[in-house]
């Protein structure tokens, strides 16, 4: 396939394409933007023509055929003033944007901590800006994930794993296990009365974290006591100097996440208690604020960067027409000097 003289100035156009590979223009165009309906043997003679004139297909054209921008929203339920301090977030924003670049396909986010972000992201989805959406904690935005899952929109989440299920699409971690063995660390490390810092009350993912750990200390006979912080570090100060307060006698606390636990140890220390010694505490996430407390952390690795991937994946998969389904990945526990 030898390509026409057209001079030296004029940029190769579709039309040249469609001439040089035999085929009409509409072939030639649903051929380039990847559109169906064109024959292998057809669709081979316009890629060949395209790589033969070093024609290069217009991201608009596409668009305008194939009704896909490639481009996947993630939806986060976080204020914009902390979504750089949410490393976990971060995690998944990686892990989804490098899985997307590799299929062609750019990760934007949006923010859904208010009912005003919340009707912007359903006007995009409905507007198809487009092609995909994952969420973060769909247990926390009400019932938009379904009201974007109505208007044919693949709908991919993490989070709770009764949320994720009944959605259909998504990753999630085994909630019941992963408490379990927070609190089989602290019983090891000899505990005899550990306490929960859990997130807040109003999580469904909390209700679920609770359930899990009076399961698991129920073969201790001992009551079960939790407190609840909004995730920071400061909230999991106050919330574990509530508990000492009521009980000083804890002797393990698993903290559900770690820059809680960074405020639980000040919280212990404060009160003359001493880590690991007079109490056993073991964070949960892995994330960079368990290597800058002292003691060094001990904690639960969950693989946010991964659910990031898995995530898209499912995605990329939904909009070739996969099924749906619900991956579940496993944690570990990461053994340092608190526990």
């Amino acid at each position: 396939m030898h390509p026409p003289d057209r001079g030296t100035t004029r940029p190769p156009t579709l039309e040249d394409v469609a001439r040089l590979a035999g085929v009409s223009l509409m072939t030639a165009s649903r051929a380039v933007n990847g559109a169906p309906y064109v024959s292998e043997r057809s669709r081979q003679k316009v890629h060949e023509a395209q790589e033969a004139l070093g024609f290069v297909a217009h991201r608009g054209a596409r668009h305008l055929v194939t009704r896909r921008t490639d481009a996947v929203a993630l939806v986060v339920p976080v204020a914009e003033r902390d979504l750089l301090r949410d490393t976990n977030v971060a995690a998944i924003t990686s892990g989804a944007g490098r899985t997307l670049a590799g299929t062609g396909r750019q990760l934007v986010t949006l923010l859904a901590s208010t009912e005003r972000e919340r009707q912007q992201v359903l006007a995009d989805v409905k507007g198809r800006s487009v092609d995909a959406v994952l969420v973060v904690a769909p247990e926390l935005l009400d019932d938009l994930p379904r009201r974007m899952e109505a208007t044919g929109m693949p709908v991919v989440a993490t989070g709770d794993p009764a949320t994720v299920r009944a959605l259909g699409r998504g990753v999630v971690v085994d909630v019941e296990a992963s408490v379990a063995a927070l609190v089989a660390v602290l019983v090891e490390g000899g505990a005899r009365r550990p306490a929960l810092v859990a997130g807040p009350e109003e999580s469904s993912l909390t209700a679920t974290q609770v359930a899990a750990f009076a399961a698991a200390v129920a073969p201790l006979g001992v009551p079960v006591r939790v407190v609840h912080g909004d995730w920071s570090s400061a909230g999991g100060e106050v919330a574990t100097a509530a508990l000492l307060a009521e009980d000083d006698r804890v002797d393990g606390l698993a903290v559900l996440s770690d820059t809680m636990a960074a405020g639980a140890l000040r919280a212990l220390r404060r009160h003359g208690l001493r880590v690991p010694q007079d109490v056993r505490v073991v964070g949960h996430d892995d994330s960079a604020a368990a290597l800058h407390t002292d003691p060094v952390l001990t904690t639960l690795r969950v693989p946010f960067v991964e659910i990031g991937a898995r995530l898209a994946e499912l995605a990329v998969a939904a909009l070739d027409g996969a099924p749906p389904r619900v991956d579940v990945l496993a944690t570990a526990i990461v053994r340092r000097g608190s526990a």
